[in-house]
């Protein structure tokens, strides 16, 4: 990551309880300010509140302290039940439900998803999001295995050869060659080498069969 420069804001989770009852369940969440506007006024108010506590008064301090928890706790409230990763915590469900729906989404947004949008819609840190699937090798891991074997899929029941480029796109890789590359060493074969009309298991070679039956 390149340099950077921040403001935090730490609270007590004891404040914000007071008047919030669901700040356990949103341990580790992400607001991005896309889908909470109150996290973009959050971020202007702390680069203002840095600057203003310069040279406030304890009086003055003592008014800002109560305002900036105000917002704080209307930020939590407000993003009740924006991400599915809180409404599976408060569902009362734990990890493998959550990550069970984290695959759901990257299964149907194959083309698209990626790692921040991963983070923006689950509300997720990036750490949280890595941790969740560190079984499978990681997010971007996970995410191109998926792809391989969604293309693997297409190949095997089209009923012509399409042109390279078509599947890689369809499966979400920008680039016809590091998706062939990417195939071979999955599956051991080139893509165009799978026979139209096939069953994916006979056009898959011996070492790439048992990846593949892990993908069903």
């Amino acid at each position: 990551m390149p340099p950077q420069t921040g403001i935090a804001i730490v609270v007590p989770r004891r404040l914000m309880a007071e008047a919030t009852e669901d700040v356990i369940p949103r341990h580790g969440q992400v607001l991005p300010g896309a889908s909470v506007p109150l996290a973009r006024l959050l971020a202007a108010h702390l680069c203002h509140l840095a600057d203003a506590l310069e040279t406030a008064t304890p009086a003055q301090v003592g008014d800002l302290v109560p305002a900036t928890l105000a917002l704080c706790r209307a930020i939590v409230r407000s993003a009740r039940g924006q991400s599915a990763a809180c409404q599976v915590h408060e569902a009362g469900g734990g990890r493998a439900e959550l990550e069970l729906e984290v695959r759901r989404y990257i299964d149907a947004h194959l083309v698209t998803v990626d790692l921040a949008g991963l983070i923006q819609w689950f509300g997720l840190s990036r750490r949280s999001l890595y941790r969740l699937l560190a079984d499978t090798g990681g997010v971007e891991t996970f995410i191109r295995e998926r792809r391989l074997a969604h293309a693997l899929r297409v190949l095997a029941e089209s009923r012509r050869r399409p042109k390279l480029a078509r599947p890689a796109h369809d499966c979400g890789f920008a680039d016809a060659q590091v998706f062939s590359r990417a195939f071979k060493r999955r599956y051991g074969l080139s893509p165009m080498r799978v026979e139209p009309g096939s069953a994916p298991i006979a056009a898959a070679s011996e070492s790439g069969l048992l990846g593949w039956l892990r993908d069903l």
